[in-house]
């Protein structure tokens, strides 16, 4: 099951996610600003995060480094609407996930995005399996379940 937290305002909503059939995530929450997007990542689980470039007040840098200081294996997709993959270069941030173009099609778009979950699957795993102990751990915070 992919779950996703898309970032971006009303005008930037990310049009392949409403492509007809193409099924996109099992479950998307949006929300318009980067300070929904920190409280809902500190109080719920997502496979990754869609930020639809640009941010308003944000750099995607700074919303980056924030994204990951409330979790440092979030995969971060930053996606620009409507301009060509050249023009993204100057996008590409350290420490994203992907940077992405308004050319990317949806069949792409989808494959980033599982990618993003099943690499971030993948980075959770070892850590569960190095300390067994976890297992009896007992409650539903985040640290508990880290």
């Amino acid at each position: 099951m992919l779950s996703l937290l898309c970032v971006a305002s009303e005008a930037l909503r990310f049009p392949m996610m409403s492509t007809p059939g193409v099924q996109f995530a099992d479950r998307a929450e949006w929300v318009a600003n980067p300070w929904q997007a920190l409280e809902l990542l500190g109080k719920d689980a997502f496979d990754a995060v869609l930020v639809g470039v640009p941010l308003v007040d944000w750099l995607p840098e700074e919303f980056l480094a924030d994204v990951k200081a409330v979790d440092e294996s979030m995969p971060v997709i930053f996606w620009r609407e409507g301009v060509s993959h050249s023009e993204t270069q100057p996008l590409d941030i350290p420490g994203a996930f992907a940077c992405l173009s308004g050319e990317v099609g949806p069949a792409a778009f989808v494959r980033v995005a599982r990618n993003a979950a099943a690499q971030r699957g993948a980075r959770r795993q070892p850590q569960a399996e190095k300390e067994p102990w976890r297992r009896w751990l007992v409650g539903e915070s985040r640290v508990m379940q880290e």
